[in-house]
């Protein structure tokens, strides 16, 4: 059977872990602390060590990353073997307080999305008149949006698919007649395959601590002491179809997980996972059922981006609707909080409660732009509309070729404008011009 079987395949790396300080050990440089280790390893001195003579010591010096601080201690590491060069993976601690379970008043929740990728809301928990308790979220959404790089994960998915399908076609091939040509061709596709997962991978790494890098810094910013995101596993998996579930599948959600324990956990910020049941179909301001519209002034189209509730008219979008009530389930849930075997909090239980917008002013009005004056004349008052107030009367007619005054008007004092004279003398009457004929025409005399 062993002769049958082909030699079986390992990665090319040693895990020193769990090796003592019989074979490794890893201290500081004396002379550079704060740049080098001394990483001293006992290793094989031949392809298969029969005893003590064939394995001997070996002092590789290491260099520190600049991200590593002063005070971190560190472990042993892990050897890989890529492209000739060995490389060191060296796990470092630094002491960070430990996080409280319960007891928080401010909170940041996060929604998993499709389109966008996080979805959060910064909330507070208070209490109303009577005593109770209550969440005031702020309306400001805030989202990551990670369109770009999702589309190239999208296109370099689609390559290894296609690629991977050759693959598999030319190893079938390849189970008849040995071929060096087909068999030329099966190895550069392998190679290709291998060069676009890598390039998937390193994408993805990317992704996940740029996303978790950014929800971080918002709760920092907002000063919040917990961060509460829904556990997609409470989700029951129903028939979605192929693309559906490649998509869902191919999202580097428990790496942005991960790295977001880490940096929050660097910076003294909890994070706890809540049910993920109902959190984009109920309502976080009455709790009714949301109706999923295309947008806001297509309420009566059914889509899937935006959120309509047609007991309360709130209208948002899902994802932000959906971090509102993630963000209420955490606050008021907090009691419920326990450590699974992972290390992780998490809520198990099921709390809801209305969300109400906060209106407190924190900042001062912003100045408003001056109004535009008009190029033309100046009104003070709006012209009357035509249609309320009626039109003034038209002129009289009057025929200045039947009136003639025989003085010309009094010219006024040096200085004052021409106009009506102060004296109201008695002026001449008008002498009346015969525009047919006269009264003695009219007797016969």
């Amino acid at each position: 059977m062993t002769e049958v079987e082909a030699a079986p395949r390992v990665s090319g790396q040693i895990l020193l872990a769990a090796c003592d300080r019989q074979q490794v050990t890893v201290e500081r440089d004396p002379d550079r602390p704060d740049t080098h280790l001394q990483l001293r390893i006992l290793l094989p001195a031949c392809a298969h060590p029969r005893s003590h003579r064939d394995w001997q010591w070996l002092t590789l010096p290491v260099r520190i990353p600049p991200t590593v601080p002063a005070q971190a201690s560190v472990h042993t590491p892990t050897l890989r073997l890529v492209e000739g060069r060995v490389r060191v993976d060296v796990p470092w601690r630094i002491p960070v307080p430990a996080a409280e379970p319960a007891g928080h008043v401010h909170a940041l929740g996060l929604d998993w999305g499709n389109t966008t990728l996080l979805t959060g809301s910064i909330a507070r928990l208070g209490t109303d008149r009577q005593g109770r308790r209550r969440v005031l979220a702020d309306n400001t959404p805030l989202s990551f949006d990670a369109a770009g790089v999702s589309a190239k994960l999208l296109r370099l998915r689609t390559i290894a698919e296609q690629v991977r399908a050759k693959t598999d076609q030319h190893a079938r091939l390849l189970t008849g007649r040995p071929d060096p040509v087909l068999q030329t061709r099966h190895d550069l596709l392998e190679r290709e395959h291998q060069r676009v997962q890598a390039k998937i991978r390193h994408l993805n790494g990317s992704l996940a601590w740029a996303a978790a890098r950014w929800a971080v810094d918002h709760a920092i910013t907002a000063q919040v002491s917990v961060i509460y995101i829904e556990d997609l596993a409470t989700l029951e998996t129903r028939g979605l179809g192929r693309s559906m579930n490649r998509r869902f599948g191919a999202h580097v959600r428990g790496q942005i997980f991960d790295a977001l324990r880490h940096l929050a956990g660097k910076a003294g910020i909890a994070v706890v996972t809540v049910p993920a049941r109902g959190t984009s179909a109920g309502c976080p301001r009455c709790g009714h059922l949301l109706r999923h519209v295309k947008a806001p002034d297509r309420v009566t189209s059914r889509g899937h981006k935006w959120a309509h509730c047609p007991h309360c008219r709130l209208s948002a979008d899902r994802d932000h609707a959906a971090s509102q009530r993630i963000v209420a389930r955490g606050l008021l849930g907090q009691q419920h909080t326990t450590g699974t075997r992972a290390g992780t909090l998490a809520i198990r239980a099921t709390i809801d409660g209305p969300v109400r917008a906060v209106r407190d002013k924190t900042r001062p009005t912003p100045p408003r732009p001056p109004r535009q004056q008009s190029r033309g004349f100046r009104v003070s008052s709006p012209a009357p509309s035509r249609h309320r107030v009626p039109a003034p009367p038209p002129p009289r007619p009057v025929r200045w070729d039947s009136v003639r005054r025989d003085d010309p008007p009094r010219p006024g004092p040096p200085g004052r404008a021409r106009g009506r004279p102060r004296d109201q003398t008695t002026r001449p009457a008008a002498t009346t011009i015969a525009a047919g004929p006269s009264a003695e025409d009219s007797t016969g005399t």
